[in-house]
Order: structure tokens, then sequence, then C-alpha cells
């Protein structure tokens, strides 16, 4: 009896995870599925760009305005969950940092078959002077996941690190 039940639960596991999209979403050609790629990195691009201009009205476009989403930055207790913590996180971050500069490099992004979820990883270089005195900040791991609402992607979750120290 038991290796019937696992026989079953095996062929149902088997033929129900099949790689067809949910129904009502199409899957993506090849060259839809790049078109989708270069709007998440110009994304990311303005993520660059509102950074370095402390521009706090282009942050906002780029993230999606949920009270779910979720960002682990890279001090160990900086968990933030929702838009108006993660505004609330930029915004004190653009009053105490002056001349920001971002270099980007590394830059992988993937996106599901139907061109909804896209996820991306990168390491950044990240240059700033806060209290007159200058920091740069080498090798800093940024990976997220973006959703595509009414055609325009947003950042739903991201998570930055810095690597350990070797010495």
């Amino acid at each position: 009896m038991k290796i019937n039940i696992l026989w079953f639960i095996s062929c149902w596991l088997l033929f129900s995870c099949t790689s067809d999209p949910p129904m009502g979403f199409k899957q993506l050609d090849e060259s839809e599925l790049k078109r989708e790629v270069d709007k998440v990195e110009i994304v990311l691009e303005q993520y660059v760009i509102a950074s370095e201009k402390k521009d706090l009205g282009l942050v906002q476009k780029v993230w999606a305005p949920d009270s779910n989403i979720i960002v682990f930055g890279t001090e160990s207790t900086e968990r933030l969950t929702g838009w108006s913590q993660i505004q609330e996180a930029f915004r004190v971050q653009f009053e105490q940092l002056e001349q920001p500069y971002l270099s980007v490099r590394d830059q992988i992004i993937s996106i599901n078959p139907t061109g909804t979820t896209a996820w991306f990883s990168e390491v950044i270089s990240y240059s700033f002077i806060r209290r007159n005195k200058s920091y740069n900040l080498e090798g800093v791991r940024f990976t997220g996941v973006l959703e595509k609402r009414d055609s325009i992607w947003y950042i739903v979750q991201s998570h930055l690190s810095l690597p350990a120290s070797s010495e």
C-alpha cells in the first residue's frame, strides 16, 4: 500500500512539474526576453542614477510601492520592510552623504519564461563623503528581484552585502 502511494505521488509530481507557463501567460521568445532584460537593466541604471543624484523621486519610480517589499542592507540589523521604511532609509542616506558615486560590474539579469519576474546580481563600488571623510566600499554585492506590473518593472526585494575582510 505504501509503495502504491509513493508511486502515485512520484508520478503526480513528475507530471505536474512541467515548464508550461501558468494559464493566461504566454511564454516569451528569445527576442522578447532580451527586450525585457534590457528594460530591467534600465531600471537598475535608474537606481544608480537616483543614488548618485540623491533623487528620492526616481528611487520611488524603481521600487514597488508595496508594504511587503524587503531590503536587507549591509548592517546586521538592517532589514527594511515596506516602501515607507525603504523611502525613509534613502532619505536619511541622501541627507548624510555627499558626492555619491556608484560603479557597477559583473551584472547578471535573468527573467522567467513569461517575462513577469526577473532577478539580478551585480557588484558595486560605492564612493561617497560623509562628515567630511571619504569612503570607498569595494565589492558590494547587490542582488534582488523585480516584478513586471502593467508593463513596468519594479524592484520588490533586494539584498546588499559586503565581502568579509580577509584580515
